[in-house]
């Protein structure tokens, strides 16, 4: 009986102090959750958004750098990336097959994030102006011809000769990342033809 009167002298004043710190504590696992929800979201849009996209967009390259972060918690999704990570060196095996381990990873965020129906043909689909080629393409040639330009001149009005242009050629060759030593390359082939 002690029990019962206890409860019934204090329950009102039990009521007042522990409902609303409940609910409180409640609220705000609720609002972590759904913090972490749209953080996660938001990535994956992100992802989607750029996803077909040359990998020279910032938003594509910071995306994919929070992937850690974001689904810290989720292991599926960051060996997805891990493997889709590798894929992305020239050097490794898989290089020529990256498209698979991004199609694999972004199923693997899709699912943890709820979308059962969406498939890696759905991800895999994607919306390009033929627009925007025509302006990459015209960047692209603009760029080139600008460095044509600059390495085969002294200054503005002076040019050099063909032995001095493929010296400063294979100087960049030689000092500059795989990628860009394979654009330089390119560049020396058609270059050295129209010289």
């Amino acid at each position: 009986m002690e029990i019962s009167q206890f409860f019934k002298d204090y329950g009102y004043i039990i009521t007042v102090i522990i409902v609303p710190v409940g609910l409180w504590i409640g609220s705000i696992r609720y609002q972590n959750r759904q913090i972490r929800r749209n953080a996660r979201l938001d990535l994956f849009l992100r992802l989607m958004a750029y996803r077909k996209t040359s990998t020279e967009h910032r938003e594509w390259v910071i995306a994919l750098n929070q992937i850690d972060v974001v689904f810290q918690d989720n292991q599926k999704v960051r060996d997805a990336w891990r493997n889709y990570f590798d894929s992305l060196n020239p050097k490794s095996q898989h290089f020529e097959n990256a498209n698979s381990f991004l199609l694999d990873m972004m199923s693997v965020i899709a699912l943890s994030l709820g979308y059962k129906n969406l498939k890696q043909t759905d991800i895999d689909r994607v919306y390009v102006p033929h627009l925007f080629l025509s302006e990459r393409a015209m960047k692209d040639m603009i760029q080139s011809e600008y460095l044509r330009n600059n390495l085969m001149s002294d200054g503005f009005s002076s040019s050099i000769d063909k032995e001095k242009y493929v010296q400063r050629l294979d100087y960049l060759i030689e000092n500059s990342e795989p990628f860009t030593s394979d654009i330089l390359k390119a560049l020396k082939n058609v270059s050295c033809e129209k010289y």
